[in-house]
């Protein structure tokens, strides 16, 4: 899992073309964070093939005890790079 997580944010999206971070709403209130990418390209070792989108569900703590705001933090200590407004 880490390992995934660390290429999401260190490979996958900054090939993200226009990529400025990713939206904080993707938040479910119980702690576990949904990030969307326009193609799986960015995954892949040849990028001239065409992929579908895909969706990414991160679940990072307990669904009892889990917030928003402790995952927020979890993910920027990843590095996790979230819109600025």
């Amino acid at each position: 899992m880490y390992e995934f997580l660390d290429r999401l944010v260190a490979v996958a999206l900054p090939r993200v073309r226009d990529f400025r971070g990713v939206n904080d709403k993707g938040f479910d209130g119980r702690g576990n964070y949904t990030v969307a990418l326009p193609n799986r390209s960015s995954f892949l070792r040849s990028t001239s093939i065409k992929s579908p989108g895909l969706t990414v569900w991160i679940s990072l703590l307990s669904l009892q005890h889990g917030t928003d705001r402790e995952a927020l933090a979890l993910l920027k200590e990843f590095e996790y790079h979230f819109k600025t407004r």
